[in-house]
């Protein structure tokens, strides 16, 4: 029996999960969030010490609610990039030591990688597909052809989206995570003038700096907050789909996977309706930073 204990410490969020033969047992998480919310955005020492204090006691919790010993595990999986240093070494740390008293295999997982798989959680993968992870890390598109055969297409050159997402709530006096927020404002129905002009060829790089500043500039004349919202949001997301259909057609693939935190996003998901080719979507529940996912992807990797 293959029994993976999964690490994930690469940002604000704690977690923890156990996978059983590619079949997910339980996963715990602790997020930092709250505490980043004054500052509108992650403090890397905040979140690393969000770490420290509580990885062990989510170990024990997990472990005593699925009536398991320690000595169960057979393998442990953690994040190993890419990520906030600090709150990597919590977490490569803890693994190696208990890699060491256990004498269990250790598997350090990319962290992105295990973005692209979290969608085969709640879903039958298909390969090859295109697979788009867009979060507060990464907005990146992979041509996928097996587990171990990952393909970059295409990757952000400066912010990724969800960051850039934080960015443009903290300059409108939002709460972070400033994402879930500027969707919720968003209104598809509201005539606005778009702030640059679309991208006219969609081979190029994911860059979000030019839209950034134009925001940032709308915001010091602007003062309605759903406008700003709606303005900026309509221009992202026209950008991604635009991507995707253009890699659709220069790949000629028969399935797409979108994960990452802003895969959540109401109107990306709404929009996705649009490709040519199906579309499997991470489920919400794995969409953010988990250890399901990381633990899920070594299953394939042993």
């Amino acid at each position: 029996m293959v029994l993976i204990l999964g690490i994930e410490t690469s940002c604000d969020d704690t977690s923890l999960a156990i996978v059983q033969n590619h079949k997910l047992i339980d996963v715990l998480t602790i997020s930092s969030s709250k505490l980043q919310n004054k500052w509108g955005g992650v403090v890397p020492e905040i979140a690393s010490r969000n770490h420290e204090e509580h990885i062990l006691p989510l170990l024990l919790e997990l472990l005593n609610k699925n009536n398991l010993s320690i000595n169960d595990i057979t393998h442990i999986a953690y994040t190993d990039h890419p990520g906030l240093i600090g709150c990597l070494l919590v977490g490569k740390i803890f693994a190696k030591t208990l890699s060491f008293l256990l004498n269990k295999p250790l598997i350090p997982i990319n962290h992105v990688y295990g973005h692209i798989f979290s969608v085969g959680l709640t879903n039958k993968l298909i390969f090859p597909h295109l697979a788009l992870v867009v979060s507060g890390k990464t907005t990146s598109l992979f041509y996928v052809k097996s587990y171990s055969e990952i393909i970059t297409l295409d990757s952000a050159t400066d912010n990724a989206l969800g960051e850039i997402y934080d960015k443009v709530a903290r300059r409108l006096g939002l709460d972070y995570p400033g994402g879930p927020i500027i969707d919720s404002l968003f209104d598809n129905e509201l005539k606005v003038k778009p702030l640059l002009k679309q991208k006219s060829n969609p081979a190029k790089l994911f860059s979000y700096g030019g839209i950034l500043s134009a925001t940032l500039r709308l915001c010091e004349t602007e003062s309605n907050k759903e406008y700003i919202a709606t303005v900026f949001q309509s221009w992202v997301i026209n950008e991604l789909i635009n991507k995707l259909k253009y890699w659709i057609e220069k790949t000629n693939t028969n399935c797409i996977t979108v994960s990452g935190g802003v895969a959540a996003n109401k109107y990306l998901r709404s929009r996705l309706n649009e490709l040519k080719a199906p579309t499997l979507l991470v489920d919400l529940n794995y969409a953010g930073d988990n250890a399901a996912m990381i633990a899920y992807y070594a299953s394939f990797l042993i």
